[in-house]
């Protein structure tokens, strides 16, 4: 199984979104040489795919995760409380099986986790 980091921050804004998948933007807006706004996106909700109270019970213990002796303590910033959820996973050899001394990691977080403005996905 694999995800792309566009698909985790997805699933991961879900979360900071009190459980609604919103259609993920790349880009918010786009202007001319000028700098006048030419185009702008507007946030679209697909669904809700969990209730708004587990999306926030989830997001409060994410935040465990990046508190002290968490998997991804190294994420913890001064001044705000981050959620995030880590992984690793053993890198596929090319011969068949997987690779005995590779791995792939994984952090993806919201920041700052009681109102979330920002979700980072990080490979």
């Amino acid at each position: 199984m694999s995800a792309t980091n566009l698909q985790l921050a997805t699933a991961m804004s879900s979360i900071a979104n009190g459980g609604k998948l919103v259609k993920p933007m790349i880009v918010s807006s786009v202007t001319d040489v000028e700098g006048k706004v030419v185009e702008k996106a507007a946030p679209v909700v697909r669904r809700q795919v969990v209730p708004a109270s587990v999306a926030h019970l989830i997001g409060n213990m994410l935040t465990a995760v990046t508190g002290p002796g968490g998997t991804g303590e190294a994420a913890a910033m001064d001044g705000y409380l981050v959620a995030g959820k880590t992984g690793t996973a053993q890198k596929a050899n090319p011969r068949g099986g997987y690779a005995d001394n590779q791995w792939t990691a994984t952090f993806v977080g919201v920041v700052p986790a009681q109102r979330p403005r920002l979700v980072v996905a990080v490979v």
